[in-house]
């Protein structure tokens, strides 16, 4: 069964608590995005320290778009349940899994639309899933979708079969079903599930969210 997983992106912690206490008991996960202005050209809110302060229910994966997140992993491992790096931010990708080591956190490389599915190979066993991204420009909400991701989601179940596989960028409630179908089992939704919270009610997003993917995420 797969799930969707709203995503935040802001630069105010505030409007972070905010967003985390209005889906706290409605979704079990939330992605948070981070960015650095380095390796994505926004600038986020950035503090592990806040965020393994709250005590909330909610489970947390922070998406790191990041340039060189093996400086701040250690931080982050103290303050989410799954965290995403990506291939592209570092030049040792199996060394940032080592920085995993006896800590429960589940750890997912991301790859951009240009990155060869080959390069997890060397590393794939040790991995609890690869995050596609779906859009070209990262790090900005709203971006429109490349199909391409889908042929991409089909070769990397072909491959893996068991692994499991997010996307991330340019989800909508038009092509979730289709990537669903093509091997994905996780969905970050930023926009497409904030506009219609604010349109229709928070509700009505995760009703029809829910029914996308067809999950049971709906308390």
């Amino acid at each position: 069964m797969a799930e969707f997983i709203p995503a935040i992106l802001e630069t105010d912690f505030n409007e972070i608590k905010r967003k985390l206490k209005l889906l706290e008991g409605q979704v079990d996960w939330v992605q948070i995005d981070i960015a650095d202005g380095d390796f994505v050209p926004d600038v986020t809110w950035s503090d592990p320290a806040a965020l393994a302060a709250l005590n909330g229910q909610l489970k947390i994966e922070v998406h790191l778009m990041t340039r060189t997140p093996e400086l701040e992993l250690k931080d982050w491992l103290l303050a989410a349940d799954r965290i995403i790096f990506h291939h592209e931010a570092t030049t040792n990708s199996a060394a940032i899994l080592d920085l995993f080591e006896h800590s429960p956190v589940e750890k997912i490389v991301a790859l951009l639309l240009e990155t060869p599915l080959e390069v997890i190979a060397p590393y794939a066993d040790r991995l609890d899933g690869v995050q596609l991204m779906g859009i070209a420009n990262v790090g900005q909400q709203g971006q429109p979708f490349d199909e391409q991701v889908i042929e991409r989601v089909q070769e990397l179940r072909r491959r893996y079969v068991d692994l499991s596989i997010g996307i991330d960028g340019g989800v909508n409630l038009q092509n979730a079903p289709q990537l669903i179908a093509a091997g994905a089992n996780r969905l970050a939704v930023g926009s497409a599930f904030w506009q219609v919270v604010k349109s229709e009610g928070l509700e009505s997003a995760i009703h029809r969210w829910s029914l996308a993917v067809g999950s049971d995420v709906l308390k």
